[in-house]
């Protein structure tokens, strides 16, 4: 713990996490758009558009939140990882460190890995917050949802699980994000 490099940690979970937020909050956004439209599509003809908001929720908090965060952290950051790796070896800058004395894995790795593994929930947080926000705007205009018609259906509709499901699930992809690096 001493050897741990904190000012790496924070740089890495602030390039994986706050420099991500634009792009995971849009994805979040749109996709939970398109699930809202192809639910509310099938329920109508059995009267049942307000079981969109109940679809949206747990859809969005137990499984899409983490899944698309995933994807793009790994999609971006691990390109950017594999990158910026790829030419410190090519420039024997890893080398250097062994020859240093000092282990490349807790020097180069490690900081990323716990950098993801603090990054990834609240990013999740933040693909949730957009899903959710998305549903209800579709909701609002396709249904004449208002928003605190569509707050008080999602209080209703979920219970604590759906949430801290998908938040659990986020630590764990962040571990295997880095594994998916070439």
């Amino acid at each position: 713990l001493r050897r741990l490099r904190l000012p790496s940690v924070v740089r890495h979970a602030y390039e994986t996490g706050v420099q991500a937020i634009p792009v995971v909050a849009v994805i979040a956004f749109l996709i939970s758009i398109i699930l809202a439209y192809i639910g509310l599509q099938q329920l109508r003809p059995f009267g049942a558009e307000i079981f969109t908001v109940d679809l949206v929720a747990i859809g969005v908090l137990r499984e899409l939140g983490v899944l698309l965060t995933a994807i793009m952290v790994a999609g971006r950051t691990g390109s950017a990882y594999a990158a910026e790796l790829g030419v410190m070896k090519l420039n024997d800058e890893v080398d250097a460190l062994e020859s240093l004395g000092l282990d490349p894995f807790e020097v180069l790795v490690l900081p990323r890995v716990l950098g993801l593994v603090i990054a990834m929930p609240l990013l999740t947080i933040v693909a949730d917050a957009m899903g959710l926000a998305g549903g209800a705007l579709l909701t609002s205009l396709l249904i004449d949802l208002s928003w605190s018609q569509f707050l008080a259906r999602l209080a209703s509709a979920l219970s604590d699980t759906p949430f801290w499901a998908g938040l659990i699930k986020a630590p764990s992809l962040s571990l295997v994000d880095p594994l998916l690096l070439p």
